[in-house]
């Protein structure tokens, strides 16, 4: 199964950090991301264990063909505007992550969907 993630606000979380380096074992693994902090991005798909050619920046444009051209069954995403952009073009699944808690200071993210 192909997942990915998204960088700020997901895997710049250490939960999902957790999370994205589990998969890792049994999944192949994405980060995707708009291009902010595209080096903050690298490193932390670097110590996670996501292939470097696994780290892609849409340069700002929406992700839904990106997912497309990669086969991305499963996507982790904090922003509602992406989820929606992607699911418009797309079959890939979107898991929300709670962008409420991303303010609190324990970073504790709720997600109902388990790999």
């Amino acid at each position: 199964m192909r997942v990915s993630f998204d960088y700020w606000g997901t895997l710049s979380v250490l939960k999902y950090q957790k999370e994205a380096k589990a998969c890792c074992d049994r999944h192949e693994v994405f980060l995707i991301t708009r291009g902010k902090y595209i080096e903050d991005a690298k490193k932390v798909a670097a110590a996670i264990g996501i292939k470097a050619d696994h780290v892609i920046s849409t340069e700002g444009e929406d992700k839904g063909e990106v997912m497309n051209k990669l086969g991305i069954d499963i996507h982790y995403d904090d922003d509602k505007n992406q989820i929606a952009a992607i699911q418009a073009v797309s079959k890939t699944y979107c898991v929300h992550v709670n962008k409420k808690a991303f303010r609190n200071s324990n970073w504790d993210y709720t997600v109902k969907h388990y790999i």
